[in-house]
This record gives C-alpha cells, sequence and structure tokens, in this order.
C-alpha cells in the first residue's frame, strides 16, 4: 500500500483547564491512517472528541503526544506560516455553519480563499468557482447573498468555497447538523460524488449513522480511542 495522505500515530491530547490540577484527556493514543481517495466517516456522541480529532488532522489543533504527519510531511516539525500556508493549499473544511459573509456574493464568498496566493491567477480561479458552483446546483445564484439562499444551498456553497484551491484533503465537521433531513442526504450525496468523481479525500465527522454507513470507512469514537463501527463493546 502506497504511504497514507494522513496519519495519526498514539495521538492523545490533554486540555488544560483553570482549575489546577485538572487536565481533561479528550483523545487516548488515536491511531489512524487515511489513504489517498478515501471516504471515512468517524462516529460519536456530542463530546467524545469528534472536533477535536479534526482539529488535529486539520492543523487546527496540536496533539499534547504522539506524532501527525500529512503526505509524508511530520506537522509537529512545520512552523505556524508553513501550517497557514498548507491549511489553504491542501486542506478544504466544512463546517456545521457554513460561516459565509454576509455582505459578499456567493462566488465572491467561493473566491476569498484564492485571495492569499500571491500572484493567483483570479481569472482561472472565478472560472472555476462558477464551474463549481454550477455543479452544486448554483450557477443560478452567483450574485445572491448568503441571506438570500437557503440553508442547504448555503452549505453548498461552503463545499464550493472549501474545494476551490483545490485542496487534496476535504474535513467535514458535522456538515450536516443544521440541516432538515432531505437538504442533509442531498448535501452528503454531493460529497460522495466528489470523493468518488473528483479524487477528493474526505474525512466526515457526523452523529448520523445513516448518512455515514455511505463512506467507505466508519470509525468511531469510544471511550476517547478510534475503533471500527459496530466493533463489540
Amino acid at each position: 500500500m502506497s504511504e497514507a495522505l494522513l496519519k495519526l500515530d498514539a495521538v492523545s491530547k490533554v486540555y488544560e483547564t483553570e482549575t489546577e490540577g485538572e487536565k481533561p484527556l479528550i483523545l487516548d493514543e488515536v491511531d489512524i491512517e487515511v489513504q489517498t481517495g478515501q471516504a471515512v466517516g468517524i462516529l460519536g456522541p456530542s463530546g467524545s472528541g469528534k472536533t477535536t480529532l479534526l482539529n488535529i488532522m486539520g492543523t487546527l489543533d496540536k496533539p499534547t503526544s504522539g506524532t501527525a504527519s500529512f503526505q509524508g510531511r511530520d506537522l509537529t516539525k512545520l512552523d505556524e506560516k508553513q501550517l497557514s500556508d498548507l491549511r489553504n493549499r491542501e486542506i478544504g473544511f466544512i463546517f456545521q455553519l457554513h460561516h459565509l459573509l454576509p455582505q459578499l456574493s456567493i462566488l465572491e464568498n467561493v473566491l476569498v480563499p484564492t485571495l492569499v496566493h500571491e500572484g493567483s491567477r483570479q481569472p482561472e480561479s472565478e472560472k472555476r468557482a462558477k464551474d463549481l458552483l454550477d455543479r452544486v446546483g448554483l450557477g443560478h445564484r452567483l450574485n445572491y447573498r448568503p441571506g438570500q439562499i437557503s440553508g442547504g444551498e448555503r452549505q453548498r456553497a461552503a463545499v464550493v468555497r472549501a474545494l476551490i484551491n483545490q485542496p487534496a484533503l476535504l474535513l467535514a465537521d458535522e456538515p450536516t447538523g443544521a440541516l432538515d433531513q432531505e437538504s442533509a442526504e442531498s448535501l452528503f450525496d454531493l460529497l460522495l460524488e466528489l470523493n468518488r468523481e473528483g479524487g477528493v479525500t474526505l474525512v466526515c465527522v457526523t452523529h448520523a449513522l445513516p448518512l455515514a454507513e455511505k463512506l467507505s470507512r466508519v470509525l468511531e469514537l469510544r471511550n476517547k480511542k478510534l475503533v471500527p463501527a459496530g466493533q463489540p463493546r
């Protein structure tokens, strides 16, 4: 098997609190390898550490112990500028709330991540944005603002924004949590389509088992450990 795109080895996370001597353990020696092109679901109840795990995968947080690597690079050895550049170019994020800027049009929101790159080719980026928005059924909403479209459409726009820089890895944190069932299923099917047809590696945190079961691999955070979903307790 080729080298994993993303690898966590014995990753633990302890949070400092204001209470002296209290250091709650959130993750306990978590191991995972994600291969290029995989679609991985991570299940677990609220408070189980799913978001913390995803943040470590996306370099938004650092493990207390253990190692995290991406494309063979040890993330613990990168400085903040290198990590920021990695996040912008190689990793796309989708959150439960879309975080679109209300004063910008849908097209302008999608293009925001491209503005970070010095000398970025804006005409090319704009064409890619329009093509992606058309693909997700928003080609007729380019000049609308977030407040003028539905919740499901806002989440689709957020997916396109996450994809605009052609990341190798797409991380989704409860992306359907704020949607009704029909919109949730539609968005999840879109993520699967992007994974299958676009080759985007997907890691999706969710509490919705019926949606997670559509993915090729499903894991569960249980007692601060990551185990195959359905493994006997």
